[in-house]
């Protein structure tokens, strides 16, 4: 049941009040007249009570903010309150008596109308509900929602039908720009390649971008999913000192926090990224929220080998429109309420209220203000407000409005009105704010442009970036901040933007003292109230070009020294198999790198020496190094060299991955040594010389 069913159904029950108050007293009077008792004064109390119902019922009448008519049972107005007055434009007298059908129902309806009203009157449905236009003084036609009930005499006789109705395009046209704005917005921060969040205190997701819903299976909003489970895969915030969440720094300081953070993508691989953690204060200052922005800079990383140096592996770890009436009896300080402001006050059916009672149930931050209002009130000012309340350490919003009467001296004597919950608007809108606030406070320049490549919105990393403010920025093109870009390009980029949706493409920006920097594009087109809008978001990229030209020049420099060094370097996994060899493998020993790669290196050695090989492997795998080691190797034409061996052990984020060794062919070295020793002999002269000092022997020398 919506809102305006609720005050309805309310109304219909109040009605129903009087009207049995009204039969039991005519009741009493017939019954005392029929005895023939003198009781006028007894009889002038017993009308009072009913005298001051009926002014409330009166009063509400007139202040509801929904029409009330009330037809006869050839449907002639025998009722038309002040709403329907202000809605139609038409005075109560001019309606008054008047046929309903003939005066408000258009002609395309006037045949169904009258039918539905027959079987209302035939059926006799408790409440029935129906939706038509009715036409108003100025001629214009308005959609009302309507619910309808019979009334009857005492006797039990149809008197009429008294109908309630509620204005229904504007609430739905409010409703629909609302999902509009908050579609729009969406798309804008869904159009972000990198992971958007806000993030309550507690860890829990309350926005996030596609970039971070790709990261998981549910949604992480509806899922109450919190921060470190969607990008960490862990079940605890983050507690290592080199990599501290950056929520509790953001409460306990107040001030934007950037950290380097290790997270994972939908497919378990790491990603290093930049996070951009801005507060969202409350009223009272204090921290409320944080927009977590979460910038990839793991090619940055890989491209200038600058990767973070300890990384380590982480443990997976009341309905808008509610409508509640009350009525406060000054003098005598007596607050009543109907059923629905107990509810929207949760507040236990039947509490005994007053006025110090109902300020208790308001936000502590908004009793002076509550209070200062109602007090301009009591002096004749239009009492007409928006509060807050905690419900269950949760914040409600609430609209309140109250007609006022007074005395013939000014003073006041009663207040009537109504509550109603306008928390789902209220957090709409502080949505919108928030989305706005995180576009605002993106970490990379974002650009709203039109057809005419005009900049319609800039954010703030944009003008800080370019140089410009604002307002400059809002009376340029593109043009005149990309280099690069022409009408015919721009005209081929719209083009492929109404294809594809999105395109990502690199150009360059100028700043505004004409110094220039490589950008990268991703541009999304988006519709928003019929006009086709680009939504670009540009990413400096200097640090990643520069890092990938470092790169290729240490690429180049080591591919040179490889291809010459006479030396063999190999690497192998933990189950022996090789995975890199260096060109020089060819040279050396007569294999390609490609013959080598993916056999087992025990397949390279002689039999007698496989034993031996496995356990070299065994230590660096373990994690102690091999200076110095000696076997033979078969070569390509299955001769056998001698070798001498330095091995490593490969380590990839604190774990043992395989062995990393440098090989050298001594086997002329070895063939020295042994024409050195025989020539000894004959000398008969023995020299005790280590085998390293002998290796390095120069073969013209031992030869003399």
């Amino acid at each position: 049941m919506n809102n305006s069913d609720q005050s309805r159904e309310q109304l219909f029950k109040e009605l129903e009040l009087l009207r049995a108050e009204n039969s039991e007293f005519k009741a009493v009077l017939s019954h005392r007249q029929a005895a023939g008792l003198k009781a006028d004064k007894q009889l002038i109390a017993n009308q009072q009570p009913l005298r001051q119902t009926k002014e409330f019922a009166e009063t509400l009448l007139e202040t509801a903010n929904v029409i009330i008519v009330t037809l006869d049972t050839d449907a002639n107005i025998i009722l038309f309150n002040g709403f329907a007055e202000k809605f139609t434009g038409y005075q109560k007298q001019e309606v008054i008596g008047k046929n309903w059908f003939e005066l408000f129902i258009p002609k395309d309806n006037s045949t169904v109308i009258p039918e539905i009203f027959q079987d209302v009157l035939k059926e006799m449905p408790e409440v029935s509900s129906y939706e038509n236009h009715i036409l108003c003084r100025d001629g214009s036609a308005r959609l009302v929602s309507w619910a309808n009930t019979v009334l009857k005499t005492d006797q039990g006789t149809i008197a009429g039908i008294l109908s309630i109705g509620t204005d229904v395009i504007e609430s739905r046209q409010l409703e629909t720009e609302r999902e509009r704005s908050y579609d729009f917005l969406q798309t804008v921060i869904d159009g972000f390649p990198e992971m958007l969040m806000v993030i309550n205190r507690d860890y829990t997701i309350a926005l996030a971008n596609q970039a971070v819903q790709r990261l998981t299976a549910s949604d992480p909003i509806s899922g109450c999913m919190k921060c470190y489970e969607v990008s960490h895969n862990r079940q605890l915030p983050c507690d290592d000192e080199l990599h501290p969440c950056p929520l509790p720094k953001v409460i306990a300081t107040r001030q934007a926090v950037k950290v380097e953070h290790l997270h994972y993508d939908v497919d378990g691989n790491e990603i290093i990224v930049e996070i951009l953690a801005t507060p969202i204060l409350g009223d009272a200052g204090e921290v409320v929220q944080i927009i977590e922005s979460c910038r990839d800079i793991n090619e940055c990383k890989q491209a200038g080998g600058a990767f973070l140096k300890n990384k380590y592996y982480l443990t997976k770890a009341k309905e808008i429109g509610k409508l509640g009436t009350w009525e406060l009896d000054i003098q005598q300080n007596a607050l009543i309420w109907t059923d629905e402001t107990y509810k929207i006050f949760d507040v236990p059916l039947g509490t005994e209220m007053n006025y110090e009672l109902f300020l208790d149930c308001i936000h502590p931050a908004d009793r002076d203000y509550v209070a200062k209002e109602w007090r301009a009130g009591l002096n004749g000012e239009p009492y007409d407000i928006e509060h807050r309340m905690i419900i269950d350490d949760k914040v409600k919003w609430v609209r309140e409005k109250a007609d006022i009467t007074f005395d013939t001296d000014g003073n006041p004597l009663t207040a009537i009105g109504f509550t109603q919950d306008i928390t789902k608007r209220k957090q709409t809108a502080e949505t919108l704010q928030l989305t706005q606030f995180s576009v605002d406070h993106s970490l990379d320049a974002v650009y709203w442009m039109g057809l005419d490549a005009e900049l319609i919105y800039v954010n703030n990393v944009a003008a800080e970036t370019l140089g410009y403010s604002k307002e400059e920025l809002l009376t340029m093109t593109v043009y005149d901040i990309d280099i690069e870009l022409s009408e015919e390009r721009w005209g081929a980029n719209w083009s492929g933007l109404k294809t594809h949706k999105s395109v990502v493409i690199h150009s360059t920006h100028r700043r505004k003292d004409q110094t220039t920097f490589p950008v990268e594009i991703t541009a999304n087109l988006i519709n928003f109230g019929g006009r086709e809008i680009t939504c670009a978001i540009a990413k400096d990229i200097t640090e990643r070009k520069q890092a990938e030209e470092a790169l290729r020049e240490s690429e180049d420099k080591f591919k040179s020294i490889t291809e010459r060094i006479y030396d063999l370097i190999v690497s192998i996994d933990l189950e022996d198999n090789i995975t890199y060899v260096s060109p020089s493998v060819m040279r050396v020993f007569g294999y390609k790198p490609e013959e080598l790669i993916g056999r087992n290196i025990t397949e390279l050695v002689s039999k007698s020496e496989i034993s031996h090989a496995k356990e070299t492997f065994r230590i660096t795998g373990a994690g102690r190094d091999i200076e110095e080691d000696y076997s033979d190797f078969i070569k390509k034409d299955g001769s056998l060299a001698s070798i001498m061996l330095s091995a490593v052990p490969i380590i990839k984020h604190d774990k043992i991955i395989g062995t990393q060794a440098i090989i050298r062919d001594i086997t002329k070295q070895q063939q020295v040594e042994m024409a050195l020793r025989d020539s000894e002999k004959k000398c008969g002269v023995y020299f005790v010389l280590p085998r390293p000092a002998l290796a390095s022997l120069k073969i013209e020398y031992c030869l003399k």
